[in-house]
């Protein structure tokens, strides 16, 4: 199976991606409401290149985090500053 670390770090990677791609409505939303914009000008907010290029760099930045966060997965045993399952279960 899979070890509970991992699938922590699977979750929490499927549920910040879910999280970003929310956050596209919830800036409309907020635009629909009156709210102040993020920064870009009326003229790039139209273009949808410009979308996928913001919500891309946010999915890839929040994979990357996950990512270096589940190295400590891959350390070799010795290295490990936690017991292993089996060696905690006796």
């Amino acid at each position: 199976g899979v070890t509970t670390m991992c699938s922590a770090a699977v979750g929490n990677t499927i549920s910040d991606v879910v999280g970003l791609w929310i956050s596209g409505f919830i800036e409309t939303a907020a635009n629909i409401l009156g709210m102040p914009d993020h920064g870009l000008s009326n003229e790039q907010q139209k273009f949808l290149y410009i979308r996928i290029l913001k919500n891309t760099a946010m999915v890839f930045g929040i994979c990357v985090g996950c990512i270096l966060g589940m190295f400590p997965l891959a350390y070799p045993t010795e290295w490990r500053l936690w017991p292993s399952r089996e060696n905690a279960m006796g």
